[in-house]
């Protein structure tokens, strides 16, 4: 995955526009804009996968779609505890 990052990225600093490498790759050109800026700010190893939460609407689905991950824990608001 990284290997197919770089070449991405080293195509467009060689000169290919943007547009195309996406279309080459099968990707959106602003992952590409993204995969340059990370690798312009920290260099290769910032091409390695980077993990993100799923995007979930309440615990519930978070347990269904993510069940690998901890819960969130939103803290309590003073009207919370007045109603419990």
């Amino acid at each position: 995955m990284v290997e197919q990052r770089y070449l991405a990225v080293r195509e467009v600093l060689d000169g290919a526009r943007i547009t195309d490498v996406a279309t080459r790759y099968g990707i959106d050109r602003r992952t590409v804009h993204r995969w340059l800026v990370r690798y312009g700010t920290e260099g290769l190893g910032a091409l390695a996968d980077v993990g993100q939460r799923c995007r979930t609407f309440t615990p519930k689905h978070d347990m269904v779609l993510c069940p690998w991950q901890e819960p969130i824990r939103t803290p309590r608001t003073r009207k919370d505890r007045e109603v419990a």
